[in-house]
């Protein structure tokens, strides 16, 4: 018993299947937008850190020695780290919200500007807010410091922002009732295909 043949030398049959034109996985806009987010958020966490400033208490004093600096045993230290998480996870939580808000750009690109965005966002609020704050951290052995500067001291703090922006997104992504996250289709003709794309 043979098997028919095949002719694989001609063109593919034509199936009258109609194809929506195929949308780049990153279009260019993506890309563009998710630029902004960063310098969106760079520019929100340098704002942020002047709050960050302003809300803290009283930097504590040090005393120089050979091996380092002796900070005063207060609790501003914690005070000022506890403020920072406050102000990061808050600007996290907006940005997320933000960038879901807008459908056109929704998926992996959005979300990899919203997490490298609120990771320099974070760092630019603790620059901002050392820069600001006033405070030093050198001065001759044996002499006291008026007040150290104003720094996160728990330094996981610094990817919270990013944390708490990626978690959102997320959920948000889980919770949609669209496969496509409700990102409109792109516009054009439909075209009638071969098929073999299926």
């Amino acid at each position: 018993m043979s098997l028919p043949q095949q002719d694989l030398g001609g063109p593919a049959p034509e199936t009258g299947l109609i194809q929506a034109p195929r949308e780049p996985w990153v279009t260019r806009r993506d890309v563009r937008l998710a630029v902004v987010t960063i310098l969106v958020l760079i520019l929100v966490g340098l704002v942020l850190g002047g709050l960050w400033e302003l809300i803290s208490p009283a930097r504590p004093r040090g005393y120089v020695i050979s091996a380092g600096i002796i900070p005063d045993e207060t609790e501003s230290f914690v005070a000022s780290d506890g403020r920072f998480a406050i102000i990061t996870a808050l600007a996290g939580l907006a940005a997320a919200l933000i960038v879901w808000a807008r459908p056109a750009t929704r998926g992996p690109v959005a979300i990899v500007g919203l997490a490298v965005g609120s990771l320099l966002g974070a760092a630019a609020t603790d620059l901002a807010g050392r820069l600001l704050g006033g405070g030093t951290t050198s001065g001759k052995v044996n002499t006291s410091i008026a007040a150290l500067p104003l720094q996160v001291h728990a330094t996981v703090l610094l990817v919270l922002q990013a944390l708490i922006a990626v978690l959102g997104y997320g959920l948000l992504t889980l919770f949609s009732s669209q496969d496509d996250l409700g990102r409109p289709l792109p516009a054009g003709p439909v075209s009638v295909g071969s098929g073999d794309d299926l």
